[in-house]
C-alpha cells in the first residue's frame, strides 16, 4: 500500500485501533473454547475408549485457529486503508493542527474526506466493485474497491469524521446536536396548532386538511 500522507497514521498503528482489534480478548475467547471441547473430549474418550474423538479435536482446533486469525486479520485491513492526521483524537501524537481523515482506494491512493461530510458505501450497477460515496446514493464518489468493505467499515470511519469536525470546531461555535435541540424546544408542538374547520365547498384548506377532507368523504360514503 501506498504511503500514507505526511503527517498522518494508519488507524492499525493507533492505540484506539488495537483497542478495536482486541485481539487478546478474540484469542482468549478460543482458547476457552478449545478448552471446554478438550475437557469434554477427554470425558468422552474415557467413557468411550475411543481414540477418534482426539481426531476430531484436533480438526476443530485447527478450524478454531483459523477462524480467530482470518477475524483479527479482517479486521486489521478495515484499520489498513484509515488513516488519520496528527491533530486527530485518536492519533497518537501530540499534534494540536487541523484534523482530517483520509481513505485509501483500489488503486492504494489516499483520498482526504471533506470537512462535515459522512459516507455510504453503494454498490456499482454495472461493474462489480464498491463505491463510497458522500452522505447518500447520489453523492459524489470518493473512492471504489473492488471487494465490499467490512460491516464495521463505515461506522467507524464516520466516527472518526466526526470526532475529526468535533476537534475543528472552534470554542464559541455552536454545537449541531445542540443547535437541533434548541430547535426542538421551541418548535410549535402539534399539539399546540391550529386545524382548519374542513367545510364542504371550501378550496383553501391547507394540504393537511385537504386529506382529512377526502377521509371525511370516503367514510361517509
Amino acid at each position: 500500500m501506498a504511503e500514507t500522507p505526511k503527517g498522518t497514521r494508519k488507524m492499525s498503528d493507533t492505540e484506539v485501533g488495537d483497542s478495536w482489534v482486541d485481539s487478546a480478548l478474540v484469542w482468549k475467547k478460543t482458547f476457552y473454547q478449545l478448552l471446554i471441547l478438550g475437557v469434554a473430549s477427554t470425558a468422552t474418550n474415557w467413557l468411550t475408549q475411543s481414540t477418534t474423538i482426539w481426531i476430531f479435536y484436533l480438526v476443530v482446533t485447527i478450524l478454531l485457529i483459523w477462524k480467530t486469525t482470518s477475524q483479527i486479520s479482517e479486521k486489521k485491513e478495515v484499520l489498513e486503508i484509515i488513516s488519520l492526521s496528527e491533530g486527530h483524537p485518536w492519533h497518537d501524537s501530540e499534534g494540536t493542527g487541523k484534523a482530517s481523515v483520509f481513505v485509501s482506494d483500489s488503486n492504494l491512493e489516499w483520498v482526504k474526506l471533506k470537512t462535515n461530510v459522512r459516507v455510504i458505501v453503494t454498490k456499482d450497477p454495472l461493474l462489480p466493485r464498491w463505491i463510497l460515496r458522500e452522505e447518500d446514493i447520489e453523492g459524489a464518489i470518493i473512492a471504489r474497491w473492488d471487494q465490499k468493505p467490512h460491516e464495521n467499515f463505515i461506522p467507524l470511519l464516520n466516527m472518526a469524521q466526526a470526532l475529526a469536525d468535533a476537534q475543528n470546531r472552534s470554542l464559541d461555535s455552536e454545537d449541531p446536536i445542540e443547535e437541533a435541540r434548541a430547535r426542538e424546544d421551541v418548535g410549535e408542538s402539534l399539539l399546540e396548532r391550529e386545524w382548519e374547520d374542513t367545510e364542504p365547498g371550501s378550496t383553501n384548506y391547507k394540504p393537511g386538511a385537504l386529506l382529512r377532507s377526502f377521509k371525511n368523504k370516503d367514510e361517509g360514503e
